[in-house]
């Protein structure tokens, strides 16, 4: 009865490592799948994005790094034009 309860218990564990372990890396693909999402925002919604993130006195943890990528989106674009863009 004792090896029958353990191997249930090695069937649960193996069984959690394998959702875990898929639960991980559908999560790290999905946050790297829209990396290259702001390079391919227009300009003048670059602009507007970063106009709204300046309004914002005290921006949520998650909103403050979103709007850290678009500034510094709008300092790369700026540099490459060669006039402040935002």
């Amino acid at each position: 009865m004792n090896k029958l309860r353990y191997t249930g218990v090695a069937l649960m564990n193996e069984t959690f490592s394998y959702i875990a372990i898929g639960t991980t890396a559908l999560l790290l693909g999905s946050c790297s799948a829209g990396s290259d999402d702001i390079r391919d925002i227009k300009n003048q919604a670059l602009n507007k994005r970063a106009y709204e993130c300046n309004e914002i006195r005290k921006p949520p943890p998650g909103y403050a790094v979103a709007c850290g990528n678009i500034q510094r989106e709008c300092q790369r674009r700026s540099e490459l034009l060669g006039y402040k863009l935002c």
